[in-house]
């Protein structure tokens, strides 16, 4: 995670907007903090101009006259997938806690994988740390043996749906296997 702080003695002007946009995008900024705006009021359309339209979030404090004023603008990305990576944690302490055979079934809402959304070209950041969380836990991803997605809508559609299985579980039940369909996954363990 990339973030700054900058001391930007009055964020008035084309010039000034532009440099910390400039500042964003050098160093993939996904927090900025800005200190001494110098400005009472801080508009969508101000951030808009800095951040650009992207999933963000933001806060200010004005200034009192033409002293203070903060202004905090962050990824809405980054930190939703922090709160993910908190369920994730949590169903590793779980998984700790009970040395038996483990299913984690549901919509996890995140691709591993390229292929598993059409049309995408890159797996997104929290996609990755999913991924990384799979592999931590030792856990086998179950294919789906009948299609390649699970979630649709109308031309767009995704694999987010899956069941997550620990070694013990396959010592239990070795021929498991996923059946997908639209709107619905079944774990098949005969």
């Amino acid at each position: 995670m990339n973030f700054s702080a900058w001391n930007v003695r009055g964020l008035w002007g084309d010039g000034k907007l532009r440099m910390v946009k400039d500042l964003k995008k050098k160093y993939s900024l996904n927090m900025l903090g800005l200190i001494e705006t110098k400005r009472q009021v801080v508009t969508n359309f101000d951030v808009a101009r800095i951040w650009g339209r992207d999933d963000l979030g933001w806060e200010y404090v004005s200034s009192d006259g033409a002293s203070g004023g903060l202004l905090l603008i962050w990824d809405e990305s980054v930190f939703k997938m922090n709160e993910k990576c908190h369920v994730w944690e949590e169903l590793s302490y779980i998984a700790g806690l009970c040395q038996v055979p483990c299913c984690f079934m549901g919509d996890f809402n995140e691709i591993v994988h390229v292929e598993e959304r059409k049309g995408a070209t890159t797996v997104p950041r929290s996609g990755k740390e999913f991924r990384n969380w799979i592999q931590d836990m030792q856990l086998v991803d179950l294919a789906l043996t009948d299609c390649d997605f699970t979630w649709f809508r109308g031309r767009s559609c995704s694999h987010i749906d899956r069941a997550l299985v620990n070694v013990e579980w396959l010592e239990v039940f070795p021929e498991t296997w996923l059946r997908g369909g639209q709107g619905n996954c079944q774990i098949i363990a005969p």
